[in-house]
């Protein structure tokens, strides 16, 4: 997360209000952030499953690596700082996981543009599209990153799961639920950087 006090509240609060039979722990990597972000993880420091990290600033990328040093789980998830899970998110997606034994587990999401829902995606039926090129809304199999780290200091970073990730998965799942909420933030360095992408992120791990 870095400089995400306007949000961050609302993303980690729709982490730990997951109503779910699975165990999950959340990484919550500061990267950095100048504003009062930091002051406002405090609160969550003493729940069990959560573990919060502050370090310089590195971006998304380095955000996410370190994240990846301290797996310890079957399943990964990638949440931004300014998104939030949809209720039974974690339920869902790690069922179907278990039931299909997928590496790769997608859900739909919703776009929000003024705290209003202005679009929602999601696959129909389980029909096989292709996977969104996003990190979020899914899944992983945890192995599929055993040696694998998101390029730092480059744009287009996301460009890995496309180009590495995926081919190197035996099976890829799809459920019709929505499972993600994008928030498209005007401040956001994604939009203030349209075709370069990136944007801020906390980690969720599963399973």
């Amino acid at each position: 997360a870095y400089n995400a006090s306007k949000t961050i509240t609302q993303c980690i609060d729709s982490v730990i209000k997951q109503k779910t039979n699975y165990k999950y722990y959340l990484i919550i990597i500061n990267d950095g952030s100048t504003d009062n972000t930091k002051e406002l993880l405090v609160k969550y420091q003493k729940l069990k499953n959560i573990k919060i990290i502050n370090q310089t600033n590195k971006g998304f990328s380095g955000a996410r690596n370190r994240g990846l040093e301290m797996i310890n789980s079957r399943y990964i998830m990638f949440l931004d700082s300014d998104d939030y899970l949809c209720e039974n998110a974690i339920q869902n997606l790690i069922k179907e996981a278990d039931n299909s034994n997928a590496d790769i587990v997608e859900g739909g999401y919703n776009i929000i543009e003024n705290e209003i829902i202005s679009t929602s995606y999601q696959h129909k039926n389980n029909t096989k599209n292709h996977l969104y090129g996003y990190p979020w809304g899914k899944i992983f199999n945890n192995m599929l990153f055993s040696r694998i780290h998101f390029p730092e200091f480059y744009w287009f970073e996301d460009t890995i799961l496309c180009l590495i990730i995926y081919s190197m998965t035996n099976k890829i799942s799809y459920i019709n639920e929505i499972v993600y909420n994008y928030r498209i933030n005007p401040q956001g360095i994604t939009q203030k950087s349209i075709g370069n992408g990136g944007h801020t992120e906390t980690r969720t791990l599963m399973g």
